[in-house]
């Protein structure tokens, strides 16, 4: 009898769990730039989410980059860059269609850049993920420097 009272109430917890909200069902606190990490969620509908890095104050979370936009299944694996820069306030969210996101908690990047900018939305900042995503951005630099390129010729600095 237990065992039929234990396995109802698992099969309840599972039914509860995908009907609900989509939110990270393993947080990551710590990442290291260049080692794969495998994200896992749960709740929501099934269909696809959408991964993005943040960085900043819990009430104030800008977009690093999107990690993807088409992460199926319940988890993902991917690789955060090497040239991110390192810092304790990033977060990741998850989103699903156009349902309320969910974050994790702040998490700490090492292994990363550690020159320049210690802000990664105004660094250099590039993903291979696993499976065929993948996705870049970066802000034109000049290698004789190793910093922005800036206009001072125009007042722009």
């Amino acid at each position: 009898m237990l065992g039929k009272t234990l396995l109802m109430f698992a099969t309840f917890v599972v039914a509860a769990v995908a009907q609900g909200r989509i939110a990270f069902t393993v947080l990551p606190t710590n990442l290291t730039a260049g080692q794969p990490v495998k994200l896992e969620w749960g709740g929501g509908d099934g269909s696809a989410v959408t991964l993005t890095l943040q960085q900043g104050t819990t009430d104030n979370l800008q977009t690093v980059q999107l990690i993807t936009g088409d992460a199926s299944g319940f988890s993902y694996t991917w690789t955060p860059s090497i040239s991110l820069p390192d810092a304790e306030n990033y977060a990741l969210k998850i989103q699903q269609g156009d349902a309320e996101p969910n974050y994790t908690g702040m998490i700490t990047l090492t292994g990363g850049s550690t020159s320049g900018p210690t802000n990664a939305i105004s660094a250099l900042a590039s993903s291979t993920a696993s499976g065929s995503s993948s996705a870049t951005s970066s802000v034109p630099t000049n290698p004789a420097s190793g910093g922005v390129e800036r206009d001072y010729e125009h007042g722009y600095s």
